[in-house]
C-alpha cells in the first residue's frame, strides 16, 4: 500500500476544494487529473469502490473540479475506513 494515501488524498482534496470555490464548472487541469487517476488507483488496490461517474474520466474527459470534489472526498473517506480496519 501506497504510505502516504491518506495524506495525499487530503491534500489533493484540499486544492480541489480551493479552486472549486472560483471555478466549480471548469474542467480540471491534465497535471491534477494525473494526480487525481494515480491515487484513485492506489485506493481501488487496497479495496476503495470504483465510483460509477469516474468511468467516464479520462485524460481527454476530464471532470470538472465539482465532480472531482465530491469524488475525492468521498475516496478519501472510504479509503480511510478501510485503513483504519487493517
Amino acid at each position: 500500500m501506497h504510505p502516504n494515501l491518506q495524506k495525499d488524498l487530503s491534500e489533493l482534496s484540499r486544492v480541489v476544494r480551493d479552486i472549486v470555490r472560483l471555478r466549480p464548472d471548469v474542467p480540471v487541469n491534465p497535471v491534477l487529473f494525473s494526480a487525481f487517476d494515480q491515487l484513485y488507483r492506489q485506493a481501488r488496490e487496497v479495496g476503495a469502490p470504483e465510483l460509477a461517474a469516474t468511468r467516464a474520466w479520462s485524460r481527454e474527459r476530464r471532470p470538472t473540479y465539482r465532480a472531482l470534489g465530491l469524488a475525492l472526498d468521498r475516496i478519501r473517506d472510504e479509503s480511510a475506513s478501510l485503513v483504519s480496519r487493517a
